[in-house]
């Protein structure tokens, strides 16, 4: 059911249209790999049998930003994707502050992706839009912070690829939209971890 109801689902015009103006601005035609990292600072989604992204308990139970590296450069070659968006809204332990700003970095430096994208905060969201015209060519609505996750859930819908997180009702519906619509999903990037097979993390 949630799979036929997904057919269905539509965003609204202007997350859509906000969607489509990155689209033209940002990836230009290329192929995106879109990955969701969800990270939580409680521990509701660990597991002791299996190591989860969500798990704040990253040593004995969480997955390291490292193997978080690895499952996405292992994602954007299997996809032949161009460049990576990266759907990030923090959280998280405080050791991992940081981690959206150092994957990103890590990205840019492999020589096969053209670029990384990240517009998970407000600040940068908001800025992208007033500085390439976009609120000119449309309106100054103000972003409420819901905004941006609708915004990141349509670029994840509709990019080349898709990487999602386990245990994150944001990837699901990500996947449901995608799979609803024969897009490409690879299985959870925690599937992999920590036997971390590239070549068997497709769905």
């Amino acid at each position: 059911l949630l799979l036929e109801a997904a057919k269905f689902r539509i965003r609204s015009k202007r997350i859509r249209d906000i969607v489509q103006h990155i689209n033209d601005t940002l990836f230009t035609g290329r192929r995106v790999l879109a990955v969701h990292i969800r990270r939580e600072s409680t521990d509701l989604g660990c597991d002791d049998a299996r190591r989860y992204i969500v798990c704040p308990d990253i040593k004995n139970r969480g997955v390291s930003t490292q193997q978080i590296l690895k499952a996405i450069l292992a994602a954007a070659k299997s996809s032949d994707a161009d460049l990576v968006y990266l759907a990030h809204a923090g959280n998280g332990p405080p050791e991992l502050v940081n981690e959206r700003h150092f994957l990103v970095n890590a990205l840019k430096q492999d020589s096969f992706l053209d670029d990384v994208f990240s517009l998970s905060q407000m600040n940068e969201l908001s800025s992208f839009l007033w500085d390439s015209n976009f609120h000119n060519q449309q309106n100054d609505e103000n972003l409420a912070p819901f905004d941006i996750s609708l915004i990141e859930q349509e670029i994840c819908s509709t990019a080349h690829a898709f990487l999602p997180s386990a245990r994150s009702t944001w990837s699901a519906t990500v996947t449901f939209d995608r799979e609803a619509n024969s897009k490409r999903v690879f299985r959870p990037m925690d599937a992999s971890i920590p036997s971390a097979n590239p070549n068997n993390i497709e769905r």
